[in-house]
């Protein structure tokens, strides 16, 4: 019996339970790479661009799926979001939320 409750955990298991936290930050911070190049590395740039870093994460996943559903316009975030899945853009947010210091 417990041979089969442990089969059936295993089949059952939703995948990306397996992923580690580590591969989570690698994918979050190469999903965020273009990101990087008008708000900086960590969502800090000293220019005119919105420093990201400074936003929760619910308030930035909203501001995100927002310019990717038009709600929101700009010069180029649109564009950009309607690229990412809205897993994609939760990354995106977890990633930038937590890069405050």
């Amino acid at each position: 019996m417990r041979y089969l409750i442990l089969v059936l955990s295993v089949v059952l298991m939703d995948p990306t339970d397996l992923i580690s936290a580590e591969a989570t930050e690698l994918q979050s911070s190469v999903l965020a790479a273009p990101c990087q190049s008008c708000h900086g590395v960590s969502g800090k740039n000293a220019g005119k661009i919105p420093i990201i870093d400074s936003f929760d994460f619910l308030t930035l996943r909203e501001l995100l799926l927002n310019f990717k559903s038009g709600e929101l316009t700009g010069t180029i975030m649109g564009r950009i979001m309607k690229g990412f899945s809205d897993g994609q853009i939760n990354s995106l947010a977890t990633h930038f939320s937590q890069k405050k210091n």
